[in-house]
């Protein structure tokens, strides 16, 4: 009787063990189970760069992150336009200085020109700047051409046989420039009128003096001046 409940008890506790190990293999296989799979590291991407006035920063487009800000720099400005970032290409800071050069000198307005103040003229933007650097325009600088001081008219002169005569004309009191009776701009030899040169007539022969009547050489009479010129057209001083 005690022989057949130790053999019960033996079978029993061998049947227990064989049934932990069916089900730790089959069911947990080995204590620590399965493992999970490694999760690979994030790696950013980033296109292009956002900036504000000052910075600028990339941001990736896969975790949205963020990279440092970064100020803005290189690039040169000028009047016309602020420095453009060497980095991001955005436009920063203030406008650059005009580039005034040397003031140019006064243009003193006369009959046919304009005048202008002194002035400078940036080389960069081509504005104008007063003789203090102040902003203006090439119109405000302006005054206007004088026109012509005719005067009175000047009367004709006559030609003679022997000198020249001149057209009645202006002369500007300001440039001196001749005008003729009209106001059309001409010039001296324009107006001038040439001598006549004598009228010689025909040769008055010569006539021997006798005792009562003084006589006469041949000679000349200009019916213009009215003087007197030997054969040789030469004039006879009185």
């Amino acid at each position: 009787m005690k022989k057949r409940k130790l053999l019960f008890t033996f079978l029993t506790v061998f049947a227990l063990g064989l049934t932990a190990c069916t089900f730790n293999g089959e069911q947990g296989g080995d204590s620590g189970g399965d493992k999970p799979e490694p999760v690979p590291a994030h790696t950013h991407t980033y296109e292009g760069y956002q900036h504000d006035e000052h910075d600028h920063w990339q941001v990736c487009t896969g975790c949205q992150e963020a990279t440092a800000k970064e100020a803005h720099k290189g690039g040169t400005a000028t009047c016309e336009h602020k420095a453009v970032c060497s980095v991001c290409g955005a436009e920063y800071g203030e406008l650059g200085e005009h580039q005034y050069g040397q003031l140019v000198a006064a243009t003193q307005a006369d009959c046919e020109h304009e005048g202008i103040a002194a002035h400078y003229k940036c080389s960069v933007c081509q504005k104008y700047f007063d003789s203090n650097k102040r902003e203006t325009t090439l119109a405000s600088l302006t005054t206007a051409a004088l026109g012509h001081d005719y005067g009175t008219l000047i009367a004709r002169v006559n030609a003679t046989c022997t000198e020249a005569g001149v057209e009645a004309h202006y002369e500007c009191s300001r440039c001196h420039k001749l005008f003729d009776a009209n106001k059309v701009e001409k010039t001296a030899a324009q107006l001038a009128i040439d001598a006549a040169g004598h009228t010689y007539g025909d040769l008055v022969p010569a006539v021997p003096a006798d005792c009562e009547h003084p006589g006469n050489i041949a000679y000349y009479h200009c019916s213009e001046c009215n003087k007197y010129f030997n054969e040789q057209k030469q004039e006879i001083q009185a």
